[in-house]
């Protein structure tokens, strides 16, 4: 085979790699800036989230977590724990708690690697899917850790007496997306704090998600 052409394919998997790893860190940036500027917001109303939030593991201990529990890292996931731990699993039941969007609060990586090893022992009914995001109700968001899977990286809800239905519905096209859209609900106040409720707009929360997240099930009419 010829030099050059070797030389000239393995140039271009260069550039395409390159390119590549530009785009994953411009993502991880942007994501970034927009959970700071959640951070921002939730300070402004003095939101018990980042109260009763956990200090952020590691990226090493998440890592490790994950791949000991032969979950896929993905660098979202590692990216949303480093900037909040999330809540102690158990404190979800306890009556001072209050949800941070309609769905519950982000639960610590502790917790939400202890939800799927339970259900791994029993139901096996999550193929990957990590839950991260969980109610007082017992509803439940997870985030696809398999590569394999047609909805790698998007999120998925668990809300039978929702979607009348076990199987899990994808909710948010991505844990970016799923940011960026409770960051608009509190920018349009379509999620109110009012003392210890968080008041919900379900109408246009369902409007602003479905334009956010045009590929997940769930919001399709």
């Amino acid at each position: 085979m010829n030099i050059n052409f070797i030389n000239l394919r393995c140039g271009h998997s260069n550039i395409v790699l390159h390119r590549k790893l530009y785009n994953d860190q411009k993502n991880k940036n942007i994501m970034i800036e927009d959970l700071n500027t959640l951070d921002r917001m939730l300070q402004n109303i003095n939101h018990p989230f980042l109260h009763n939030s956990e200090q952020p593991m590691s990226k090493e201990d998440l890592l490790d977590i994950l791949i000991s529990t032969h979950l896929y890292p993905r660098s979202d996931l590692i990216t949303f724990y480093s900037w909040k731990g999330g809540i102690n699993g158990s404190s979800i039941f306890n009556n001072n708690y209050i949800e941070l969007c309609s769905y519950g609060c982000s639960i610590d990586m502790r917790s939400a690697v202890s939800l799927y090893l339970l259900d791994q022992a029993t139901q096996k009914s999550l193929n990957q899917v990590l839950p991260i995001i969980q109610s007082n109700s017992g509803d439940f968001i997870g985030i696809d850790l398999n590569e394999n899977s047609c909805n790698f990286g998007k999120l998925l809800v668990s809300s039978p007496s929702i979607t009348l239905s076990d199987k899990l519905v994808t909710i948010y096209d991505s844990l970016h997306s799923f940011v960026k859209t409770i960051l608009e609900c509190y920018k349009l106040k379509v999620y109110v704090l009012n003392e210890s409720v968080l008041i919900v707009d379900y109408e246009k929360e369902a409007e602003i998600t479905r334009i956010l997240n045009p590929m997940s099930d769930f919001w399709k009419e």
